[in-house]
């Protein structure tokens, strides 16, 4: 009787572990966001009508080493990107943790890029970018700081990151 309990309750952890093996847990896909899925408060009037196939806009900004970077670095990657200005203490260097967080998670991984835009670009120039960039210990060609013409900057969060729709519809400043 024992042996039949003995080799019922092996049976049954082969299986088992088996089963786990040949059927792996499957990774859920990335979700993909459409300028639709958003509460249009949030978006650029003229991106409502886009249902899916947003992609990120074209843009050309010098990081921290004054090189150009392009949308094109990211093409084909898994890239994490946030706003954020060198001269914040709050929200900012708690976000930035994050990002060593994911940059040491992912050391030496080509396929994922870390993208830093900053939201005062008078101040952030590639010079403070740098000094930054070394406190927060960036690995050069994973993350990079990018500073460029207020604009730009600002045009590319709203349309491309939905960010937040032009502040003087409601009177937001910038």
């Amino acid at each position: 009787m024992k042996r039949i309990l003995f080799i019922a309750c092996f049976l049954l952890v082969c299986v088992t572990i088996s089963y786990f093996i040949l059927n792996p847990k499957k990774q859920k896909p990335l979700p993909i966001i459409n300028p639709k899925d958003l509460n249009e408060e949030m978006v650029d009037p003229e991106l409502l009508r886009i249902g899916q196939g947003h992609q990120i806009g074209d843009f050309k900004f010098q990081n921290q080493n004054k090189k150009t970077i392009t949308q094109k670095e990211i093409n084909g990657k898994v890239f994490v990107a946030e706003y954020f200005f060198t001269t914040c203490q709050s929200i900012c260097p708690l976000m930035n943790k994050q990002m060593q967080r994911i940059q040491e998670k992912f050391k030496g991984n080509e396929n994922l890029k870390i993208l830093s835009f900053t939201v005062d670009p008078a101040i952030d120039n590639t010079d403070e970018l740098e000094k930054y960039a070394k406190k927060m210990n960036a690995k050069d060609g994973q993350w990079h700081f990018l500073t460029g013409q207020k604009e730009a900057l600002y045009s590319l969060a709203r349309k491309s990151f939905f960010i937040l729709k032009p502040a003087e519809a409601k009177n937001l400043g910038d």
